[in-house]
């Protein structure tokens, strides 16, 4: 597990991060990409992956928006998986983007209501569910977070595998600058 601590959560933000599983070593094939926690430690925001039988499943949660949407390609042991999640809350819009393929850009309604949960301060959790307890077996690489929702064509660019901007630094967050906490078996 790898956590992080940070002030001043931007109101409107994307958060890029690649993941990689070297083998399932439970029935159950999922990780949480990330959770993003208020002071108390109380969950606010996450990614997920779920490796179904002929697809990738996502969800996510950005406080009161609750998004799923389906990949049509498998979730390969040893294959990067580079996801991008944005939320706008000006426009609500809320887009995701798996591998360069841009999934979801919708509006939600809620992403425009004032979220009395939304967190200040906020709290980064890597490779932990702290429903069950567990550690992930995967890897976490390049978790950036930039401090607006940045359009779909920076977020394709920023999934694709090899590509100029793949995993370039956030402005909030920068997977190469932070000083991350690693505890148990993180490294």
């Amino acid at each position: 597990m790898a956590s992080l601590s940070k002030p001043d959560m931007p109101r409107d933000f994307t958060i890029c991060t690649a993941f990689m599983v070297k083998a399932w070593t439970t029935d159950f094939t999922a990780a949480r990409l990330f959770v993003l926690r208020d002071d108390d430690g109380d969950g606010w925001a996450y990614a997920s992956l779920y490796a179904a039988d002929t697809n990738i499943e996502l969800s996510a949660s950005l406080g009161e928006v609750f998004v799923r949407t389906t990949i049509d390609r498998l979730l390969f042991p040893l294959t990067w998986t580079r996801v991008c999640v944005s939320l706008d809350t000006i426009s609500g819009k809320v887009a995701v983007v798996v591998n360069g393929q841009l999934l979801q850009d919708e509006v939600h309604q809620e992403a425009l209501e004032d979220d009395k949960y939304r967190p200040s301060n906020m709290s980064l959790v890597l490779g932990y569910n702290q429903v069950n307890g567990n550690e992930y077996t995967g890897m976490m690489s390049q978790l950036n977070i930039f401090s607006s929702a940045l359009f779909a064509s920076r977020m394709v660019a920023q999934t694709q595998a090899g590509g100029e901007e793949c995993g370039a630094p956030g402005d909030y967050v920068s997977w190469e600058e932070e000083d991350w906490n690693l505890t148990s078996q993180a490294r």
